[in-house]
């Protein structure tokens, strides 16, 4: 006869799955949605950049100065944008939100950014796109197992 489990502390799960991928509960949700692709640093800034503002050919060049153009400001990171819309901390650990929360950033998440498959989508519709007008940046993938500039592509 089997003897039932006495356990003295409740059971809780040491990871949980966040946009398809395991994550620990013990990591903030800051470095959940930086882990997520689209929303880390490198994707997200490049598509926040914006240009600096130029003005229009026929108008007369400014005096010289010895001064640069000023910097933009940084763009926010599209995880702060998400944590900042739904209330979450930086801190906010993803074991302390509850499965109805996670469900709300994620739904949040793809519905306002382009993110895991979206992204890969998109990305691979450019490169296509790029590859079919004869672009240079469109080659630097089109050999099976090429890699940027390596590949050799006639």
């Amino acid at each position: 006869m089997r003897r039932p489990a006495v356990t003295a502390f409740p059971f809780v799960p040491m990871s949980t799955v966040f946009f398809g991928k395991r994550v620990s509960t013990a990591r903030s949700l800051w470095m959940a949605l930086r882990g997520t692709k689209g929303l880390g640093p490198t994707l997200a800034l490049q598509a926040s950049q914006t240009p600096l503002p130029c003005a229009p050919p026929d108008a007369p060049l400014p005096p010289p100065t010895r001064t640069r153009w000023p910097s933009p400001p940084p763009p926010t990171p599209p995880r702060r944008q998400v944590c900042e819309t739904l209330g979450h901390s930086r801190e906010q650990t993803v074991g302390a939100l509850t499965a109805g929360e996670l469900r709300r950033v994620q739904r949040h998440v793809e519905s306002s950014y382009f993110v895991e498959r979206e992204l890969d989508k998109a990305v691979a519709a450019d490169r296509a796109r790029l590859a079919s007008l004869g672009a240079w940046r469109g080659r630097g993938k089109a050999r099976k197992g090429g890699g940027g500039s390596s590949a050799k592509v006639k």
